[in-house]
């Protein structure tokens, strides 16, 4: 989509996107304030950190069916081997019905797991193609059941709620600006600072002190 929108909170969304679909092209498209792109920088390099370290372990049962998911997703969107991204199939509704249908699988694969990192990590790729989708309703609610999963003090939850934050400015900035405090609270996010900053001018637009 080559909209610019000057919404800070669509400018969030459209730089924290998902490990499937790798925010660079869409960065091209829609170029933000340098400022605001390093600090998005880290969260996304974060979370491919933690899913490329999850989906890698074939020791752990969990991370290893997560892994397969993504691994089969990657297959069927048309991505080089060994390579994390792509470009966007010529048909779009092939498309759609590719991110509907691993979307559910990553889903499925988490819920057997739940309670474990891998799960929380599959929720976020889950929640990224769900909100790719439109299903923003969707997207949320594996946002928080990711962080829900996760350890209270993990830069993974962190990341997951720095994710919701975002998706919410627009329609509850009040719980937007809670959800990016608390991640600026977890000492091991290394996007601690910007979430701190959005979470001060969250509140401002939620007429709070």
């Amino acid at each position: 989509m080559a909209r610019k929108d000057p919404n800070p909170a669509t400018e969030t969304l459209e730089v924290v996107d998902s490990f499937f679909d790798r925010i660079a092209q869409r960065i091209a498209d829609n170029p933000i304030p340098l400022a605001s792109a390093v600090g998005t920088i880290l969260v996304v390099a974060l979370i491919l950190s933690i899913v490329n370290t999850l989906a890698a372990s074939n020791r752990d049962e969990a991370s290893e069916a997560v892994g397969l998911v993504q691994t089969a997703y990657l297959d069927a969107m048309g991505a080089p081997l060994l390579s994390p991204a792509f470009d966007e199939p010529a048909n779009p509704e092939a498309a759609r019905s590719t991110r509907e249908d691993y979307a559910a699988r990553l889903i499925g694969a988490a819920d057997q797991h739940a309670g474990t990192a891998p799960a929380a990590a599959g929720r976020m790729e889950a929640a990224a193609l769900l909100s790719k989708l439109g299903d923003e309703e969707g997207a949320r609610a594996q946002w928080r059941t990711a962080a829900d999963e996760a350890a209270s003090d993990s830069a993974l939850r962190a990341a997951a709620l720095f994710r919701l934050a975002a998706s919410l400015e627009a329609d509850d900035a009040a719980e937007a600006s809670r959800s990016y405090e608390t991640a600026a609270r977890i000492d091991d996010f290394p996007g601690a600072s910007m979430a701190l900053a959005h979470a001060a001018r969250t509140a401002a637009d939620a007429g709070e002190d």
